[in-house]
C-alpha cells in the first residue's frame, strides 16, 4: 500500500506524517483515483438498498484497512 512504503523507514512520527501527505497528494493529482471511492459508495449504496449488505461490509473493512494503516504508525490514537 502506498501509505506504508511512504511510511517504511521514517526515524519519527514527523517524518512518517510528511511522507504520507506526500504520498497522499500523488494518489490524488489522478482524477482516476478520486473516482474509485466515489464509484464505491454508490455501489454500496445500490446493494444496501437492495437488501445486500456484504458489498458494503467489504468496502467498510478496506477503508479501515487503509485509516489503520495510517492511523496506528502515527500514534494518532494516544
Amino acid at each position: 500500500m502506498a501509505f506504508e512504503r511512504a511510511a517504511d523507514g521514517a526515524e519519527d512520527i514527523e517524518q512518517a506524517t510528511q511522507a504520507m501527505t506526500q504520498a497522499y497528494a500523488q494518489l490524488i493529482s489522478h482524477p482516476e483515483t478520486l473516482l474509485m471511492p466515489m464509484q464505491g459508495y454508490a455501489t454500496v449504496t445500490a446493494a444496501e438498498a437492495q437488501g445486500d449488505e456484504l458489498i458494503g461490509e467489504l468496502v467498510r473493512a478496506d477503508w479501515m484497512s487503509i485509516w489503520e494503516t495510517v492511523h496506528l504508525p502515527l500514534d494518532a490514537g494516544k
